[in-house]
């Protein structure tokens, strides 16, 4: 009996033991529990919320899909320590709008960290979860009147939840310096100086328990009064406006007009102004760029009126730069017409000056409403007996890459000069690829083939998506050089070759010299004996001038 007693125990303890050993391989697999502070979709929607309402994507709190943001770098951020001064944030990373952000290399946020999402909030429904709050959405713009002295103060918390924070850090937009973390007393309030016509990025991180959870972004810029109708310059050294319908008439016909956009900082036109300081309206309505950055282009569509069938629209341009700002209108009668209908003439102009041929053929030509401007162009090409090669078709991505028809480049040869350019530059040659009969893509060298350009301005779109006007002469040029020959090469997107300009023009069957931007390049000073010397040399081309300093004299 003792000995079952003892055996029926073993077994027991061998059990438990086994048990146990379970138990701890069990505990071992496990994984972690969730932490309900480690940011979750909810969380990571990074809502704007305004106390008073209202709620602010990006876009609608002035971060334009087209300009660039800053995604924030926390590396240099400041401990989490009651700080009563100011500290230096580490410089922040720019990336492009809808590219990926992460806090560590390999961590993806969920969808909407950063953008400002309002998520299904409405109205007064207070958030659900973590979000910012602040009123910085409403100063996009703040001009001298409405903030004479430039002091900026706004509100931002945490609000949502239990355990939120707020750290904001300021720094003038796309600015590679370092920003600057800003204090509260009362964690809420907060103010910034102002300068005038600086963008100013601010940067709120909202954190839980000393955890980042989301961010958002939002420039200011504080400016002088802005042009008006009754101030339609403002400023010192008001931005120059030019646009490719200057000397359009007042009526149009076609339903389309594309609008290009080019703003000088001022009068002495050495530098152009980029988008995001340029505003469009179409009869009072904003209407956002087409593409293009430095010659930013505009989609301007009419519709016939309710009554009758002409409808007046009003085009307003608006830019500024510094304290300075000015206001370019033109106001058009559009008269619609059906589809397929006469709305004019246009001029086309074969231009082949680079090669020698200079122009090969033109003539002006009806159009009609939807009629692309490719289509116009096959038909010019047909007539006059070209053959064309293209890719894509005449409503969609078309691309002209050969022309041909007999002996039309018998006698081609570059011009010298140009070629003197070209080898400067280093785009690479293509030895014995043209043919007297044909004119195409790639012909003399990597940099060849047509370019289009509209009343001397090349669109940043395919001709399949241009539609011609009454009065416009389309001028399809050879260029040898990526446009830089022709006046084309900011269309190209620029960023072949050695130098940003030839300083000239191989168009209209001759060349156009345009001005060089000399610096000193090298200097040897004169000696009593010898001669010295100072070379210049130009900034975008490389064109060289030798002035000779004659040797010191000696006599008294």
């Amino acid at each position: 009996m003792k000995n079952k007693l003892t055996s029926a125990l073993s077994v027991l303890l061998v059990a438990a033991m086994l048990l146990g050993f379970g138990a701890a391989i069990g505990r071992s697999q496990r994984t972690q529990p969730h932490n309900p502070i480690v940011p979750t979709e909810s969380t990571l929607k990074s809502v704007v919320w305004d106390s008073n309402g209202s709620l602010g994507t990006d876009e609608e709190n002035g971060n334009r899909q087209d300009q660039k943001r800053d995604t924030p770098d926390t590396s240099d951020e400041p401990e989490k320590a009651d700080e009563k001064k100011e500290e230096t944030a580490s410089e922040t990373d720019e990336k492009q709008p809808g590219e990926e952000r992460s806090d560590e290399p390999g961590n993806v946020p969920s969808e909407g960290e950063g953008s400002g999402n309002a998520g299904d909030m409405e109205g007064d429904e207070k958030p659900s979860g973590p979000v910012i709050a602040t009123n910085l959405g409403q100063f996009t713009t703040v001009t001298k009147d409405q903030l004479p002295d430039g002091l900026l103060s706004f509100y931002a918390y945490g609000t949502g939840d239990d355990d939120l924070s707020v750290r904001v850090n300021v720094k003038p937009k796309n600015s590679m310096t370092t920003g600057t973390w800003l204090t509260s007393e009362n964690e809420k309030d907060y103010t910034w100086q102002l300068e005038l016509g600086v963008t100013y990025s601010f940067t709120v991180y909202l954190y839980q328990k000393d955890i980042r959870i989301s961010y958002a972004v939002f420039y200011v810029t504080w400016q002088a009064q802005l042009a008006d109708e009754d101030h339609p310059s403002v400023g010192p050294e008001p931005p120059v406006i030019t646009t490719n319908i200057d000397d359009y008439g007042s009526e149009i016909q076609s339903d389309y007009l594309p609008l290009i956009v080019t703003v000088y900082q001022n009068e002495k036109r050495e530098k152009k102004l980029t988008a995001d300081r340029i505003k469009v309206t179409l009869n009072g309505e904003t209407v956002e760029k087409h593409g293009g950055d430095s010659s930013p282009e505009y989609d301007l569509y009419f519709s016939r009126s309710n009554v009758g069938d002409d409808k007046r629209y009003t085009i307003i341009i608006t830019a500024s730069y510094g304290i300075s700002s000015v206001r370019w209108k033109k106001t058009l009668t559009y008269h619609a017409t059906a589809e397929g209908d006469s709305i004019g003439y246009a001029a086309i102009v074969l231009d082949a000056t680079t090669v020698g041929c200079g122009i090969l053929d033109s003539d002006t030509y009806e159009i009609v409403q939807g009629e692309t401007a490719a289509e116009t162009v096959l038909r010019f090409l047909d007539e006059y007996g070209f053959d064309a090669v293209y890719d894509g078709t005449a409503k969609n991505a078309f691309y002209l890459r050969k022309i041909s028809r007999g002996d039309m480049c018998y006698d081609a040869a570059p011009d010298t000069h140009l070629w003197d350019m070209i080898l400067r530059d280093g785009i690479n040659l293509n030895s014995d690829t043209h043919s007297r009969d044909s004119l195409g893509e790639f012909d003399y060298t990597m940099g060849s083939g047509w370019m289009y350009a509209v009343n001397g301005s090349y669109p940043g779109r395919a001709m399949s998506n241009y539609y011609l006007k009454d009065g416009d002469t389309l001028y399809l040029r050879f260029t040898l050089s990526y446009g830089k020959d022709i006046g084309g090469y900011d269309a190209t997107g620029g960023g072949y070759g050695s130098l940003s300009s030839y300083c000239g023009l191989w168009i209209g069957s001759g060349y156009t010299p345009l001005d060089h931007s000399y610096v000193e390049a090298e200097r040897q000073e004169p000696t009593a004996e010898t001669e010295g010397y100072v070379i210049k040399r130009c900034s975008k081309c490389g064109d060289e001038i030798r002035t000779v300093l004659p040797a010191q004299s000696t006599d008294e």
